[in-house]
């Protein structure tokens, strides 16, 4: 194959402590994804990471993605691919308040930069109501009576506006890309 021929020398696994270095969020802005589930009764708010068991060139990406994992105090799924039987998917995905929150403090130190930013934004607006309601419930609800529905129909709009369903770009971000 063409790429075989490239001569491209491969560096070995970067084996340093996951939050020493901006690593994971160049992984995150290729393969990383921000969702809001809801439903009548629940507001599920999570990132997952998903990779083939298998590299290309054959090698396991259990390594990479056991290290995420552990980082992020969570396990690595294993789910058999639907396409492919024969083929393994390894899926990191947060769901708690703790393995979100580590997340956060992740990406507040190593920021995303592509539009992937604003998806993280618009989910990370969610998850601060959330945890308003969820969390601290009595506080909350004291300075709005129905918080919880409130709280809901403002996650429902987020949700309406991220990933495929974008159509608002704001890239004022980028204007502190230099000055980290």
């Amino acid at each position: 194959s063409k790429s075989k021929d490239l001569n491209i020398l491969t560096k070995p696994l970067d084996t340093s402590p996951i939050d020493s270095n901006a690593w994971l969020s160049g992984f995150i802005e290729a393969d990383g994804s921000f969702s809001i589930f809801l439903n009548k009764n629940s507001i599920r708010l999570r990132f997952s990471l998903t990779q083939s068991s298998n590299k290309k060139i054959g090698e396991s990406n259990e390594t990479i993605m056991s290290n995420i994992a552990e980082y992020l105090e969570i396990k690595v799924s294993t789910p058999q691919r639907k396409k492919t039987p024969n083929s393994i998917e390894l899926i990191v995905q947060t769901q708690s308040i703790k393995s979100n929150d580590l997340l956060i403090n992740y990406l507040t130190k190593f920021p995303l930069w592509s539009s992937k930013f604003l998806n993280y934004s618009d989910w990370l607006i969610a998850f601060d109501l959330f945890k308003k309601v969820y969390v601290n419930k009595n506080k909350y609800n004291q300075a709005l009576p129905n918080g919880k529905e409130e709280v809901f129909n403002e996650i429902r709009k987020i949700q309406g506006r991220m990933n495929d369903k974008r159509v608002e770009f704001n890239w004022d971000h980028l204007l502190k890309f230099f000055c980290i």
